[in-house]
This record gives structure tokens, C-alpha cells and sequence, in this order.
């Protein structure tokens, strides 16, 4: 995607602990979590090749070649703000 701005000077952004978990909140009130986007937005095919790569893993981990259903972007980005809550977790246990 291209970005142009006004004085055409590239920018990035970050989220604070407080925005994403703001974030996750919405997402899944509006769209479900991953397991209800899975159920709502995947077309039968979709949840029958996940059934069959989870049946034929050996220990516990499968690979998905193709697969690309409507709602992966909603799901990569909840996996990283889940990620990112377990992270500080840990982090709060050690300490």
C-alpha cells in the first residue's frame, strides 16, 4: 500500500499497553474472538482442511499452505496482542 503525506515523510506508530488491549476489546465485541471468527467468517472448506491438518500432525504442530480466510488479518493481530499480554505476565511473575 502506498502511503503519501503531506510533506511526504515516512511515519510509524505505536499502540501503548492500554490502546491494544482498547483495541483487542473491540475486535472481539464486534467480530468474536478466534475461535468465534473461525466458526462465524470460515467457509466449510476452510474448517475441514484445519480439521485434516490437525488430525495428520504428529506432535502437535501443522502448517496451513493457502490457507487465507477472511478474518486471518483480525486473527494474526489478536495472536500478537495475546502474545504480547502473556509476555508481560511473565515478565510479572518473575518479578
Amino acid at each position: 500500500m502506498q502511503f503519501d503525506s503531506f510533506t511526504n515523510e515516512y511515519k510509524i506508530g505505536f499502540l501503548n499497553r492500554d490502546e491494544y488491549l482498547l483495541l483487542k476489546s473491540k475486535i472481539e465485541f464486534h467480530f468474536g474472538n478466534n475461535e468465534a471468527m473461525r466458526l462465524k467468517y470460515w467457509t466449510k472448506s476452510e474448517k475441514r482442511q484445519l480439521e485434516k491438518a490437525i488430525k495428520n500432525s504428529k506432535d502437535g504442530s501443522y502448517s496451513l499452505s493457502g490457507h487465507n480466510p477472511k478474518s486471518s488479518g483480525l486473527k494474526y493481530l489478536l495472536d500478537a496482542i495475546n502474545e504480547l499480554t502473556e509476555k508481560k505476565q511473565r515478565v510479572n511473575n518473575r518479578n
